[in-house]
């Protein structure tokens, strides 16, 4: 996976039960270091993550077939016939897609921003301004640069079978899905996302639970960035539970955009 790694990354988390912020799910993984992997199965949004696979015309299959080592182009000669798919042949296409699919829902994924001062934001995943970003070093993490498009990606199944039946040796794969995972529609171009991909098969045993925590070096951490309104309660709270060396800073409103100011913990 090519690693695009920007100075910083930043990490919006809510705070969203200002009565027991105690109990709130963000405070308790900053505090004890953890960050939330996902499958794309807990996404927001429904075409994050999603990869068409293009099935083949009868012909295009017929002729790749004949590509084929002949135990191989035996077993699959009756997936067309007449220049039609038969059942048999729309039964495989399907299963293939079913597998592939199965194998991108086992990625786990962690997302980052470059900007530490979009107001879109910290309203969106800050809590509206009540809750932090964690601000990382970039060089601790391996990520890589969302790119926007105007579509969701696609990759051919003829591809997938190249790589099952060993046809094409050059033929990357694995870097297309983590290209493909690291694409998204252009109307989130705002977010200016960065990823981490890992563990490509941690969820193929949870069927029920789409997300996991991982714990993270403090060291990695530059600075926790308070939101606007975060409660003087709860910004006590992370400081007297993190130790005296992290730094704090917080965020203000600005012209157009939020600005980024440091903290002083003795003024507080």
């Amino acid at each position: 996976m090519e690693i695009d790694n920007p100075d910083y990354i930043y990490k919006y988390r809510p705070v969203s039960n200002n009565e027991k912020f105690r109990e709130d799910y963000s405070l308790i993984n900053l505090i004890e270091n953890m960050a939330t992997f996902s499958s794309r199965l807990n996404f927001n949004d429904l075409f994050d993550c999603k990869v068409e696979l293009l099935k083949p015309s009868p012909k295009e299959l017929k002729s790749f077939i004949k590509q084929l080592q002949k135990p191989y182009k035996r077993n699959l000669a009756t997936l067309t016939s007449k220049g039609e798919l038969t059942l048999e042949g729309e039964v495989y296409l399907q299963k293939l897609v079913d597998n592939f699919e199965k194998q991108i829902n086992s990625y786990s994924i962690i997302s980052f921003s470059s900007k530490p001062d979009s107001n879109l934001m910290w309203s969106h995943y800050a809590n509206s301004h009540h809750g932090f970003c964690i601000e990382f070093k970039g060089k601790d993490i391996k990520t890589k640069k969302v790119v926007y498009a105007k579509n969701i990606p696609t990759i051919p199944i003829l591809d997938v079978m190249k790589v099952i039946y060993n046809l094409d040796k050059s033929l990357d794969l694995g870097d297309r899905i983590i290209n493909a995972l690291c694409t998204k529609l252009n109307e989130w171009e705002y977010e200016s996302e960065y990823r981490h991909i890992s563990d490509s098969n941690f969820f193929e045993k949870q069927s029920s639970q789409h997300f996991y925590n991982r714990k993270f070096e403090l060291d990695w951490v530059e600075s926790i960035i308070f939101g606007y309104r975060m409660k003087p309660e709860v910004r006590a709270y992370i400081i007297e539970n993190l130790p005296p060396t992290v730094k704090y800073k917080e965020a203000f409103p600005g012209s157009s955009s939020m600005i980024i100011k440091s903290f002083d913990i003795k003024a507080s």
